[in-house]
């Protein structure tokens, strides 16, 4: 495909949270440590290296259908950002604001396996807030984009909750 083709694509990245149920409150952060987090890596979310495309929307699917399901604000960035800890508030650097290429909103999950807990699963889905859609450029040498978690409701998460985002992608 020359530069100048698009495809659609379907990208995804995931993360597996502590093994705890230590309940978030609205504004903490949703990672895979206490510690030593790491963002969502969205690899191949670009043809080649340095090229880009537009974000049409996004899913993320959560191993656990609690109760109260999260309220989710799914950031995306076209350069690695700063991770939070687990269950710490959620905070932007500057530098990881200037990288940022979308909000997502994601205010209902839907039963997918309506089995209660760990043994259940849900899904939501959403399309960037503000006006249009997110046009991204991954960085220099990469193909990547990257997601981090904020939860806006209070969730009481199984231990070893897996998250997985997936964009809706066209990709140029």
């Amino acid at each position: 495909m020359g530069r100048g083709d698009s495809a659609l694509a379907r990208k995804s990245g995931s993360i597996t949270r502590p093994n705890n149920a230590t309940a978030y409150t609205a504004n903490d952060a949703i990672s895979d440590s206490t510690t030593a987090p790491s963002a969502i890596e969205i690899a191949e979310a670009a043809r080649s290296p340095g090229y880009g495309g537009t974000i049409l929307g996004l899913q993320v699917l959560s191993s656990a259908n609690q109760a109260t399901l999260p309220q989710l604000e799914v950031y995306v960035f076209d350069s690695e950002p700063t991770p939070m800890n687990d269950a710490d508030e959620f905070g932007l650097t500057d530098a990881d604001a200037a990288n940022l290429v979308g909000l997502f909103v994601v205010n209902s999950f839907y039963d997918l396996d309506v089995t209660a807990g760990a043994n259940g699963n849900a899904a939501g889905f959403a399309r960037a807030e503000g006006d249009g859609t997110p046009v991204y450029q991954c960085a220099s040498g990469s193909q990547s984009l990257w997601a981090l978690l904020k939860v806006l409701n209070a969730y009481t998460p199984v231990a070893l909750e897996v998250f997985t985002v997936t964009l809706h992608l066209l990709q140029t």
